[in-house]
Formats: C-alpha cells, structure tokens, sequence
C-alpha cells in the first residue's frame, strides 16, 4: 500500500469512530433527559414503544428486506437491475415516511391540519411515480447498446 492511501484509509478510521463517539454522545444525552424529564408512564410507555420498534425492524421488516434483496439478485434483470433496486429503495422510504399517515396515527379531530391529504392516494400517488419513472429508466437502460470494459 502507498503511503497516501495508508494516509487516507487513516483518515476514513479517524472520521468513523469519531461518528460512533458523537452518535453514541448524543444517544446517552437523548436517553438521560428522557428518564429525567418524562413522567413514568410516558417513559413507560416510550419504552415499550421503543422495544415494539426494535422488535418489528427485527422479526419483520429485515428478514422481508433480506427476502426481496435475495429474490432482486436472483431475477435475471440485467441491465435494469439498477432502476428496479432503486425503484424498490425508494418505495421503501415513501412507505416509511408515509405510514403514520396510512396507519391513522396522526389523526386529530381539533387540529384539521395534522393530516390535510388523504394519504393513500397520495402515498398511491408517488409510488405511480417512481415505478414509472423506473420504467423509463429501464427501458432506456434496456435499449441502450450495451458498454464494453
């Protein structure tokens, strides 16, 4: 290895545990006011919350992510493998960004404009969006003579 990418890799290592260290800072700051100022049934409550998130990202969205990722590499896509991951990528965010929304969990009868759209359509919406501009991207991907090197 050259000296300059020995310099640059210690660079990299330097700036990723310095990343862990604030992360971890700022976790333990998030954690000791919330036990400190939250009342014990709302810090209960923020726990099990917590706990129930741990538990779904585990038992159900990673193995179903790890399915997809898995089924993704084994379809013969070619070239039109990159807009169908980005196609699901961005999926994954809309429904996340949107499921409060979907779930109703945002609903307020005395502030109107906590939910001011009707988010299946909308969530409907822009996945008609991406998959078409997936589609495009693929086509365009697909008619393309293919690269040499």
């Amino acid at each position: 290895m050259t000296g300059a990418a020995e310099g640059r890799g210690g660079r990299r290592n330097v700036l990723r545990y310095l990343t862990i260290v604030v992360g971890v800072v700022v976790a333990v700051v998030g954690v000791v006011g919330a036990v400190r100022e939250l009342p014990t049934e709302a810090l209960t409550s923020w726990v099990r919350w917590l706990v129930g998130l741990v538990l779904v990202n585990d038992l159900v969205v990673l193995p179903l992510v790890a399915l997809v990722g898995v089924g993704v590499t084994r379809l013969p896509l070619g070239r039109v493998r990159a807009p169908v991951q980005a196609g699901l990528f961005a999926t994954a965010v809309a429904l996340v960004l949107a499921w409060p929304g979907l779930a109703g969990t945002a609903e307020a009868s005395d502030n109107p404009t906590i939910q001011p759209i009707d988010y299946r359509t909308a969530t409907l919406t822009v996945l008609a969006v991406v998959w078409a501009a997936v589609g495009v991207w693929a086509v365009v991907r697909w008619r393309r003579p293919p690269t040499e090197g």
